[in-house]
């Protein structure tokens, strides 16, 4: 009976995903003006402290993480989450070390009256080495929403001298071929690829939720809605009113 009771309790937990992952309470002053960190600024302390997971580095991982902050008036941290994921290694990290940089260091905190989230996007990339520039990829900064923050950015040098980086087009035409084809699940594995490169695009997120829509994933599905709903304040959402 305990067992059956705990399978349900796991359909009800995971059969919706909630737009309030993606409701904030926002302001338009940039994080590192109001947090300073033994001494440093948010970015500056960032740049200098964060590591790149060890399998990222080996895969070559790419793309922008972005991060929720929820702090108090009193700069207390109240939560830390992932609002478009890398990694399992990038997106752990993050919020790891975020707990970390409050737990052990000192936090200082000027003008903030309410608890507020700061969302903070770190732009993963590859160089070849140090004294050559890191490899671009597309991001249609347009649709950014006003209320983040400039990005931090974090580069990773192979010891090899060597990088790979599919470049955004082919990427692209093989996520429209095989969507096409109805082949949904090979064309979410190039739309995920896209999405972490370009975490602003309403037209990659629209796809992708049509794809798992069409896999009767309407977990996932809801997730690319409320992300473009709540996040990116998009109405792109014709179709998806399986997720109202």
């Amino acid at each position: 009976m305990k067992k059956v009771l705990l399978t349900l309790m796991l359909i009800i937990l995971t059969i919706k995903v909630s737009g309030h992952e993606f409701e904030f309470k926002t302001t338009p002053v940039r994080i590192d003006s109001v947090v300073v960190i033994d001494g440093m600024n948010f970015y500056q302390y960032v740049a200098q402290n964060m590591e790149f997971p060890k399998d990222a580095l080996s895969n070559q991982t790419v793309g922008i993480y972005i991060g929720r902050i929820r702090i108090d008036s009193k700069g207390n941290l109240l939560k830390v989450t992932t609002i478009n994921p890398i990694s399992k290694s990038i997106d752990e990290g993050f919020v790891k070390f975020i707990n970390e940089t409050w737990r052990k260091h000192k936090i200082t905190i000027y003008n903030i009256s309410d608890t507020t989230d700061f969302i903070i996007p770190v732009k993963y990339m590859v160089s070849s080495g140090h004294n050559q520039p890191a490899l671009e990829y597309f991001v249609n900064y347009e649709l950014k929403p006003n209320y983040l923050t400039e990005e931090c950015k974090v580069v990773m040098f192979n010891s090899h001298g060597t990088t790979s980086q599919t470049d955004d087009m082919t990427l692209l035409d093989n996520a429209r071929y095989f969507y096409k084809e109805k082949k949904y699940k090979k064309s979410i594995e190039y739309l995920d690829l896209l999405i972490k490169r370009n975490p602003y695009s309403e037209d990659l997120h629209y796809m992708r939720a049509n794809a798992y829509k069409h896999m009767n994933d309407t977990t996932k599905s809801c997730r690319d809605y409320h992300y473009l709903k709540y996040f990116l304040n998009s109405t792109k959402l014709k179709g998806l009113t399986h997720c109202e």
